[in-house]
């Protein structure tokens, strides 16, 4: 922490869009819950969304930093996934100079794509 810092204030709203169990216990639980969510960050913190589900007790899968080694393990070896389950699909900013909304689509790699497949999930 930086002397004489202030904490900025950062707001995420996020939305369920889906939710899966799978049969595979970790620690004491038999079987395991994840969701795919919607997150809009409306400020713009460094690992913000990160830092925000982890504190929720909802770290995103292949976090090494803020998420739970052995949700990212699972997912490894039952999935093939071994990245960050995170993608910035949409972003939207005015343009500096003239002001008109510039809104970029990214659509998913082949990994993230496939993992939503799998589990019946799609993007809205």
């Amino acid at each position: 922490v930086r002397e004489n810092s202030e904490r900025k204030p950062a707001l995420t709203r996020w939305k369920r869009l889906a939710t899966t169990e799978v049969p595979i216990a970790i620690n004491r639980y038999p079987q395991q819950r994840y969701a795919l969510v919607e997150v809009s960050p409306e400020t713009g913190r460094y690992r913000q969304i990160r830092r925000h589900f982890a504190h929720l007790r909802h770290p995103l899968i292949g976090d090494t930093s803020h998420g739970r080694t052995e949700h990212n393990r699972l997912f490894k070896q039952y999935f093939g996934v071994h990245r960050l389950l995170l993608h910035a699909w949409r972003l939207s900013f005015d343009h500096p100079i003239d002001g008109r909304r510039i809104c970029i689509e990214a659509p998913l790699d082949a990994e993230f794509d496939g993992l939503l497949q799998r589990f019946g999930w799609a993007l809205p």
